[in-house]
């Protein structure tokens, strides 16, 4: 038996269909699963180990070239044909596209709004009261809503482990530094990030809640260093958010760009003590390594989309505006920017609320 998945998303929507995965592979041992996935999706699928266990190739959609990747996978659907196509994507283009382009003799498909056209439909229904969208991935191929569902890595690979030594090693310095890490970029360089124009964000904090948030934990845990992450487009945020840190007298060190590689910055990751991000992809990345982490969240919704590692490692902070979680990520403009769930959320707040988690970690690193 042949079968095709897709999905075309981020780092964090490549890793929640990992859960749907397993499932799929304990229905069909024995079929060969091949996997369409976005740049970042081909390279973090393969780094979880998740090829040769969950998959047996992956095939490349590269969602920043449309053109050449719709050339691309047109031509390996023309030459391949499949018994099942899994499609957890929802965009309706792609669904026709590869309709137009390949054969299938099963279709199982989420949707937005259910329709009869004699395929497996699972519809998926963000915010609110609902199961995490991984849940609902699973639910697409078992027919029914699992209990729990995780992306935690079983085994993380040894060339990992020991690039994560080393980075450790240069981190701590001489001494034991607690060595919490802050990933102020979110989704994109030009939307949703932590230094844009616009007054108000509605998936990552602002600069000065940063900072304030940062200083009450140098205040109550003396040698925290602090590891600000990012990738290389996001210097023009954790820069400016570095000379910020040194001004107000933090012990940090910027290592933004320096992960160019996905292994590389799984292994940074799994260095640190506990990582500080918004709801977005290195978050997760932290949550499958068991990394423990304080994730913000504003707009978003922690039941939907929140990190599927380890519970016990895991705090939410949540926006204690009356509105939240409403997901206008997209639609920030209905927002006032006077009052919203970014700048409810201040730096006190989210303090009092992870204060009794971050001392459980301290308290292991410098007892």
């Amino acid at each position: 038996m042949k079968i095709l998945v897709v999905r075309l998303g981020m780092l964090g929507d490549s890793m929640f269909i990992v859960p749907a995965l397993e499932a799929l592979r304990a229905k069909y041992p024995h079929a060969t699963v091949t996997a369409l996935l976005s740049p970042k999706g081909a390279t973090i699928l393969p780094a979880m180990g998740l090829v040769g266990r969950f998959l047996d190739a992956i095939k490349v959609y590269d969602i920043y070239h449309p053109k050449i990747a719709r050339w691309s996978v047109g031509r390996f659907l023309q030459k391949h044909s499949f018994d099942l196509l899994v499609n957890f994507d929802i965009d309706a283009g792609l669904y026709t596209f590869l309709l137009q382009k390949g054969r299938f003799a099963e279709i199982w498909r989420m949707v937005r709004e259910q329709v009869s056209d004699g395929t497996r439909q699972q519809r998926q229904v963000a915010i609110g009261d609902c199961p995490h969208i991984a849940a609902q991935y699973t639910q697409l191929v078992t027919e029914k809503l699992p209990d729990a569902v995780s992306y935690l890595i079983p085994a993380i690979d040894p060339n990992i482990q020991k690039k994560s030594a080393k980075f450790q090693q240069d981190l701590r310095g001489k001494r034991e530094a607690f060595l919490v890490g802050i990933h102020p970029g979110n989704h994109s360089q030009d939307t949703n990030t932590l230094f844009q124009k616009k007054n108000f964000d509605p998936r990552a904090w602002t600069r000065e809640a940063t900072i304030g948030y940062a200083m009450r934990i140098a205040a109550a845990f003396p040698g925290t260093r602090f590891v600000l992450t990012g990738g290389w487009y996001e210097r023009k945020l954790t820069r400016p958010l570095l000379r910020a840190f040194r001004e107000k007298g933090l012990d940090v060190v910027d290592v933004s760009g320096k992960t160019k590689k996905i292994t590389d910055l799984m292994a940074l990751l799994l260095s640190l003590d506990m990582y500080v991000s918004g709801d977005t992809g290195p978050m997760h990345v932290a949550a499958s390594l068991g990394v423990p982490q304080v994730g913000l969240f504003f707009s978003t919704n922690r039941h939907d989309t929140g990190p599927l590692g380890d519970p016990a490692k895991a705090c939410a902070v949540v926006s204690p505006i009356p509105c939240a979680p409403c997901l206008h990520t997209a639609h920030e403009r209905q927002c006032p920017v006077e009052t919203n769930c970014v700048l409810e959320l201040t730096d006190q707040v989210a303090f009092e609320r992870s204060t009794v988690f971050i001392r459980h970690l301290y308290e292991k690193v410098k007892p």
